[in-house]
């Protein structure tokens, strides 16, 4: 570490720092991540997963030392911060822009699924801005790989790997629940839907609530204040990806075909998302200046030059999804919500909360309530049936169970706190 210059922090988790730093005798700027030992694993999985996708989206990895008492990596550092806190300041988005980070979001996860990896906690949180005003995508601590994604995986022991709850598919809440390229779709989804409305789609102080609105609860429509500035096909978009159903959510071929990707402008798609393997060397260039979300993106990609590109990457296949989609398991975790519509168009429903309050993932709660720390009291729900959202009456055996699993989750997801790489609220990257 001798031969970088550390300033100042420019974000802190439970177990991390990160520092904007300086290679000596040079102008580069890198992001130095100061990580404790105890997190060794996590932090070998993140560099892995960084080393094995090379792509202009995706974070770039340099270098990483071992001292006495921390892991130490150099990061690309990102001007802009992270989406969240961008959130944070504008509350949501217009259109235009989420078009253009939506796109930027389909080529790296797209990368990153064609190079066999899941990222397991996509949010906002693990999205940074660049100089450009682009996303790189981060945050890769709980990364799996396709090829070690077992039907086993939905054990309680295994709930500690699952991400950040507000961002968890509804299959991953039950038992033998596991991770796919259509749960990473499901959080693109939440994340999309943040940018539109201020915050994810299902947000509670109790994580036990929580789950029962992943499962059993329709998306919340968007604010009709919102709604009318938005498309249908963004709209549609948004709400094929919040299918509770994996099987009949929006998959890679049709998400790549939707409408919306060509009514919102073919160009600024980005490069391409066939990514190469092997990260760059430590002497790149890291980039400075300020991030410009509404720029024109000149030179992308239309959209039937994003899809025949990407289809030129085939998908590894993901043989213990496909059990899983043919299990009764399935069947029993939606049996509370089959009722449940989950494509609300235009109903309104609560207004935009600017904090987006419920993202974080559980961290504390020993105390034998299962509150998130950093969500208000206030129960989002307040005015459900007023705001024309579907509630689901729910049997008591699957009270019971989502009790059961809230229990296992919060004990399992406490450590889960710390920044992907700024500042950010309980987040489940390195910490």
């Amino acid at each position: 570490m001798d031969r970088y210059h550390i300033y100042e922090a420019i974000g802190r988790g439970k177990h991390s720092v990160v520092y904007k730093g300086r290679r000596k005798k040079t102008i580069q700027y890198y992001a130095i991540k100061s990580v404790e030992k105890s997190q060794r694993p996590r932090v070998l999985q993140e560099v892995q997963v960084l080393r094995a996708v090379s792509h202009h989206l995706v974070l770039k990895f340099h270098a990483w030392y071992e001292t006495q008492n921390h892991l130490w990596l150099i990061l690309e550092y990102c001007v802009g911060g992270d989406l969240l806190g961008l959130l944070r300041q504008d509350v949501t988005l217009p259109e235009a822009s989420i078009a253009a980070f939506g796109r930027d979001l389909l080529v790296s996860l797209r990368t990153l699924h064609a190079a066999g990896t899941l990222h397991c906690d996509l949010k906002p949180s693990n999205v940074l801005v660049d100089e450009d005003g682009r996303l790189k995508m981060c945050g890769f601590g709980l990364a799996r790989r396709v090829a070690d994604v077992a039907a086993a995986e939905g054990t309680p022991g295994q709930l500690s790997k699952r991400g950040t709850p507000c961002y968890m598919a509804p299959e991953l809440f039950a038992p033998s629940g596991l991770h796919s390229y259509a749960s990473d779709l499901w959080a693109l989804g939440c994340v999309l839907y943040e940018c539109a409305a201020g915050k994810p789609p299902f947000v509670s102080s109790s994580l036990s609530e929580l789950m029962e609105m992943v499962l059993g609860e329709a998306p919340p429509p968007l604010d009709p204040a919102v709604t009318h500035a938005l498309s249908p096909a963004f709209i549609d978009v948004v709400f094929g990806l919040l299918d509770k159903d994996p099987a009949r959510r929006l998959d890679w071929p049709r998400l790549l075909a939707h409408r919306f990707w060509v009514e919102s402008g073919g160009s600024g798609a980005g490069a391409g998302a066939g990514g190469g393997v092997n990260g760059g060397e430590e002497g790149s260039t890291a980039g400075g200046g300020h991030a410009d979300r509404s720029r024109n993106r000149n030179g992308g990609l239309s959209g039937s030059e994003l899809r025949a590109l990407v289809e030129a990457s085939p998908l590894p296949p993901q043989p213990a999804f496909d059990a899983f989609i043919r299990s009764a398991s399935l069947a029993d975790c939606f049996a509370a919500s089959a009722s449940v519509s989950t494509s609300p168009r235009h109903a309104p429903t609560d207004s935009p909360n600017a904090a987006a309050e419920g993202a974080g993932a559980v961290a504390g709660g020993r105390g034998g309530a299962d509150k998130i720390p950093g969500v208000s009291g206030r129960d989002p729900r307040d005015g459900v049936r007023a705001s024309g959202r579907v509630a689901v009456r729910r049997s008591s055996v699957h009270t019971q169970e989502v009790v059961r699993l809230s229990t296992i989750a919060r004990n399992n997801l406490e450590r889960e706190e710390g920044g992907a790489y700024t500042s950010g609220r309980g987040e489940g990257g390195i910490g």
